[in-house]
């Protein structure tokens, strides 16, 4: 799920103030609709994103606070899929030595 997460927040920190429906969400992060409407519906209620109930469409407007708190879960999800790749490489390099 943090891989979702992290693609919806990156599409939207690159296009502050656009609107999008899930359906343009989904299309541009590559990820299913089923998987990304409860995440954007959750974004919404948490206040990461603002969405608006006649066009169905969420935007994303910058804050300070928000931002910092964005910037840093990116970094750690950044940081576990770079030591995950690692450790797969560091076994299929020492598997196939044997």
């Amino acid at each position: 799920m943090d891989g979702v997460v992290h693609d919806i927040l990156i599409l939207f920190r690159h296009r502050p103030r656009e609107r999008m429906s899930a359906t343009d969400v989904a299309g541009r992060t590559g990820r299913p609709s089923s998987v990304v409407e409860p995440v954007l519906t959750t974004m919404a209620e948490c206040f990461v994103l603002d969405f608006d109930r006649d066009s169905r469409e969420y935007r994303y407007v910058p804050d300070a606070v928000l931002e910092l708190a964005i910037e840093r879960y990116v970094h750690r999800v950044d940081t576990v899929n770079d030591v995950r790749q690692n450790n797969v490489a560091q076994f299929r390099q020492r598997h196939d030595h044997q």
